[in-house]
């Protein structure tokens, strides 16, 4: 069984995807699709949003919440896929659901350390990916990885801190995704990386003010926008390639 070595990387090939099951997802072919379960502790638009609840590690490894362990180790382990169980639990409002939702980007990891999982931490440690701290606990959904060292993201901390730490970044307008049951969602919980030199988006940009920004760092990376629909994109909690 293929798995990618380095999580959020441009996939050369890819077999599982896991997502929020939602018909933005009806263009995307993988061998194996995995639902998510509910986190009956969320509110209900964020239960069954992947990076709350589970997280790749890269080399076929996945770190869950304890609330969904069993889930996923039945899922995941008939692959070859290794699942170690997280000692935070996932609960209420930020930051008590946030400990899962570390963005990775090549060799660095970005997230707010204080919530990181103690799990994670050490994880990063011994595999040599640096952990960098940012005041966001919502790193993975607030960022869109376009590649082992770029991403897009509307949140300006993110932003800064990821340039200073030599990641290639891009700073959009905040809004324009739909998030049910808040005022907006973000970039990062509606894309992903693709095989081939494509970038997958739940929507369209049509309507977003940074579209023509986004189009040409897209094109600066290589990548090739996909758009799932011509509605505005939707956060459905990210998609977890492996």
């Amino acid at each position: 069984m293929f798995f990618i070595k380095i999580p959020n990387s441009a996939p050369k090939e890819a077999s599982i995807l896991i997502a929020q099951e939602s018909h933005l997802l009806s263009k995307l072919s993988f061998k194996y699709f995995i639902p998510t379960v509910q986190i009956k502790s969320l509110p209900p638009s964020l239960a069954y949003h992947a990076d709350l609840q589970i997280h790749y590690l890269g080399k076929g490894v996945f770190l869950s919440c304890p609330e969904a362990y069993g889930y996923y180790c039945e899922k995941l382990v008939p692959l070859g896929a290794k699942v170690i169980k997280g000692q935070a639990d996932v609960s209420g409002n930020y930051p008590n659901d946030a400990a899962y939702n570390i963005v990775r980007v090549g060799s660095k990891a970005y997230h707010n350390t204080k919530y990181t999982e103690k799990t994670a931490k050490a994880y990063f440690e011994r595999e040599d990916v640096t952990l960098i701290h940012i005041n966001q606990g919502y790193a993975k959904c607030l960022t869109a990885v376009t590649g082992e060292n770029s991403i897009m993201t509307s949140d300006a901390g993110i932003y800064n801190t990821a340039c200073a730490h030599g990641t290639d970044s891009l700073l959009i307008e905040q809004g324009y995704i739909t998030l049910d049951g808040f005022s907006y969602g973000f970039l990062g919980g509606a894309s992903c990386l693709l095989p081939d030199n494509k970038f997958f988006i739940t929507g369209s940009l049509k309507n977003h003010p940074s579209r023509h920004k986004i189009l040409s760092f897209l094109e600066k990376q290589e990548l090739e926008p996909v758009e799932a629909v011509q509605n505005p994109p939707v956060d459905i909690g990210s998609l977890i390639i492996a």
